[in-house]
């Protein structure tokens, strides 16, 4: 299961209001391009949702190449997470770039106005053992 599902049904059952929203991923491209297009931070174009109306905002993706995913990051280019708090979560397979990837992240959503409350770092294969060790945090919040 999905790392963002295990996070949005937790909360959900703890009386949370949730919605998910997915970013487009050209799946046209082999892997090692996407790979390719993150390395080289290649932003792509489409339509951001509206989260204007959200006080609360859990971001997540995988390391590729040592950061985010170019959808992530073309997403926050174009937010404004102006007042708000903004949780963030990556999933990564060897763990090489992880730090840098998630140091990344966390800057460019402060740079865009985000209160970044906390992060993760969960490895991809691990999904399930990793949640449990965030639900003590995830417990604690007030959305």
């Amino acid at each position: 299961m999905k790392l963002s599902q295990l996070i949005g049904d937790f909360l959900s059952k703890k009386g949370h209001d949730v919605t998910y929203f997915s970013l487009p991923v050209d799946k046209s491209k082999s892997f090692l391009r996407n790979v390719f297009d993150s390395f080289f931070n290649r932003k792509l174009e489409f339509d951001i949702p509206d989260i204007s109306q959200y006080h609360t905002l859990f971001l997540g993706c995988p390391v590729w190449a040592f950061n985010i995913v170019p959808a992530m990051e073309s997403f926050i280019e174009k937010a404004d997470f102006s007042n708000k708090d903004v949780f963030l979560f990556i999933t990564y397979g060897s763990g090489a770039g992880k730090h840098r990837a998630m140091r990344r992240f966390i800057n460019l959503v402060r740079g865009k106005g985000g209160n970044v409350k906390d992060y993760f770092l969960i490895k991809g294969k691990d999904i399930e053992k990793g949640f449990e060790k965030i639900k003590g945090k995830l417990e604690r919040i007030n959305t």
